[in-house]
């Protein structure tokens, strides 16, 4: 196992509550550096016997491209999450989002996946670069065929299929 800066050393970690700024790499997280950037992690650590509680917030620089005018831009993200790490005794099961169970020989944290689970999901569904939000879309393309036009004779035959004989002129 690779050393990271968010692998979290248990046995060197006194009990009680630390607090640890950290700025990852984009290769560390294991996302691709040319969409994130200027990412920095604020970690809370509860550490007790048996477990560890860890509260984290994410920030970073995402480089986007806009749905609508296909610019680049670039987007400030924020995410905050928490995960519990512990024994199977106090866990249970593994089941439940951000619990992940330790080995008792444990003596490692690796918090890369939730980090990054977090970062990637901070990504807006819809990306809009500032400014473009009332940018009218264009629905229809090229000239309405006017009534009176002669029709393709190539087309007749899928026009009847669109419209009723009757509909159809």
């Amino acid at each position: 196992m690779q050393p990271s800066v968010l692998h979290i050393e248990l046995r060197a970690l006194p009990e009680g509550v630390h607090e640890h700024a950290v700025r990852p790499s984009a290769e560390e997280l294991e996302v691709d550096p040319a969409l994130f950037s200027d990412i920095a992690v604020d970690l809370t650590l509860d550490h007790q016997e048996d477990r560890l509680l860890v509260h984290y917030e994410v920030s970073a620089t995402a480089h986007l491209e806009c749905d609508r005018t296909l610019e680049p831009f670039e987007q400030a993200l924020e995410a905050t999450d928490t995960a519990f790490f512990g024994l199977a005794s106090v866990v249970g099961s593994a089941d439940q989002d951000r619990t992940f169970v330790l080995d008792p020989d444990a003596e490692v944290v690796d918090l890369t996946q939730p980090v990054r689970d977090a970062l990637v999901l901070a990504l807006p569904v819809r990306r809009i670069a500032p400014g473009n939000e009332d940018l009218d879309i264009q629905t229809q393309f090229g000239t309405p065929a006017s009534a009176d036009e002669a029709i393709d004779p190539r087309w007749a035959a899928l026009k009847k299929l669109k419209f009723d004989d009757n509909d159809a002129s």
